[in-house]
């Protein structure tokens, strides 16, 4: 089944990223010249209370463009979270 197939969850993530202890915590990425999800992720980062990370010179494959600053940021969201959780 295609991404675009699947059932809209907007509602769903927005009642599980609350501002509680146990609330989901998400990272956004998206590549500063894919404006199609550069849009959906603005409104998943609102949705969920998160930030938004567009990664520069990068476009749709941005894990694969560029991919030393999508691991950092991925290194930092979860050593934050493991922080927290210490």
């Amino acid at each position: 089944m295609s991404v675009g197939r699947n059932p809209p969850l907007w509602k769903q993530l927005a009642d599980a990223a609350g501002d509680g202890e146990d609330s989901l915590k998400v990272v956004v990425l998206a590549g500063e010249c894919d404006s199609k999800y550069i849009k959906i992720g603005k409104q998943l980062a609102e949705t969920a209370s998160s930030d938004l990370y567009a990664i520069s010179n990068t476009g749709h494959a941005l894990h694969l463009q560029d991919p030393a600053t999508v691991a950092s940021i991925l290194y930092h969201f979860c050593e934050q979270r493991v922080q927290r959780s210490a």
